[in-house]
């Protein structure tokens, strides 16, 4: 303050000073923050306008109702107020962008984007969402393969082969039905062994035989692809076994 400034004077100006702070509390800026360079300011504004404030309200709403389907504790609806809202407007960006991927309506989309992020996660955090787009993604569209699955009873029994070829080797009986990364690709075993006329057992049986000497075995995403098939075909050749094309006629794969 002015020291030539009558004392009342002074006084009245702190009031006033007082007061409007006081008055500015009462309006928040949801989405301040202090930054310290050019490109953190950028990168800031990026996340803030990449997504609406509807898209955001909706994600907000999505998590509270999901949370709550899935019985998780202490669940509150996050509010453009709160500290989290940031993240909410990054999962709203990333979640348009998995309905574009997928051809989901918004609602839909949201649903599934942060179901599936909950799956991969063994305790729930918000932030984790922000890093996991490419799992979600790759875990829904597994899922949706498998539901589609046309030859269910023949993936069933590609797993169970797997399964008891594990539990011989280990004593451990994995299960990976609930690992829709995993179990597509009985899935698209499955699909593939319809040109084969061997029993599923010889298929599975050569896919380890390979591996046994260097004490390892296969995971199911190395089931297919050209290394799985010359192991069939070493296999085949090995123990003599002979596979039928559709004009009868033998041959190896």
């Amino acid at each position: 303050m002015n020291p030539d400034l009558d004392p009342m004077a002074e006084d009245a100006q702190w009031d006033f000073a007082n007061e409007i702070i006081q008055r500015a509390r009462t309006f928040a800026i949801p989405n301040r923050s202090v930054v310290g360079s050019t490109d953190r300011i950028e990168k800031k504004i990026e996340k803030v306008v990449s997504s609406s404030t509807a898209d955001a309200d909706l994600m907000a709403r999505m998590v509270y109702a999901v949370r709550k389907s899935l019985k998780h504790k202490g669940v509150i609806q996050i509010k453009p107020t709160q500290r989290d809202w940031d993240t909410i407007k990054v999962m709203a960006s990333q979640a348009n962008n998995f309905c574009m991927d997928f051809e989901l309506p918004k609602r839909e989309g949201y649903i599934a984007y942060i179901k599936a992020g909950c799956a991969k996660m063994q305790q729930f955090s918000l932030r984790k969402f922000t890093n996991l787009f490419q799992a979600i993604s790759v875990f829904y569209e597994a899922t949706k393969e498998i539901e589609k699955d046309p030859y269910k009873e023949l993936t069933e029994q590609f797993h169970d082969l797997y399964r008891r070829k594990v539990a011989f080797k280990t004593g451990f009986q994995n299960n990976f039905k609930g690992h829709p990364e995993k179990y597509v690709w009985f899935v698209r075993l499955s699909a593939l062994f319809q040109s084969y006329t061997i029993p599923p057992s010889v298929y599975i049986d050569a896919q380890f035989d390979a591996l046994a000497g260097f004490d390892a075995m296969p995971d199911p995403t190395q089931l297919l692809g050209q290394k799985a098939k010359e192991r069939l075909n070493k296999y085949l050749y090995e123990n003599q076994i002979k596979v039928r094309n559709g004009n009868g006629k033998d041959k190896c794969n």
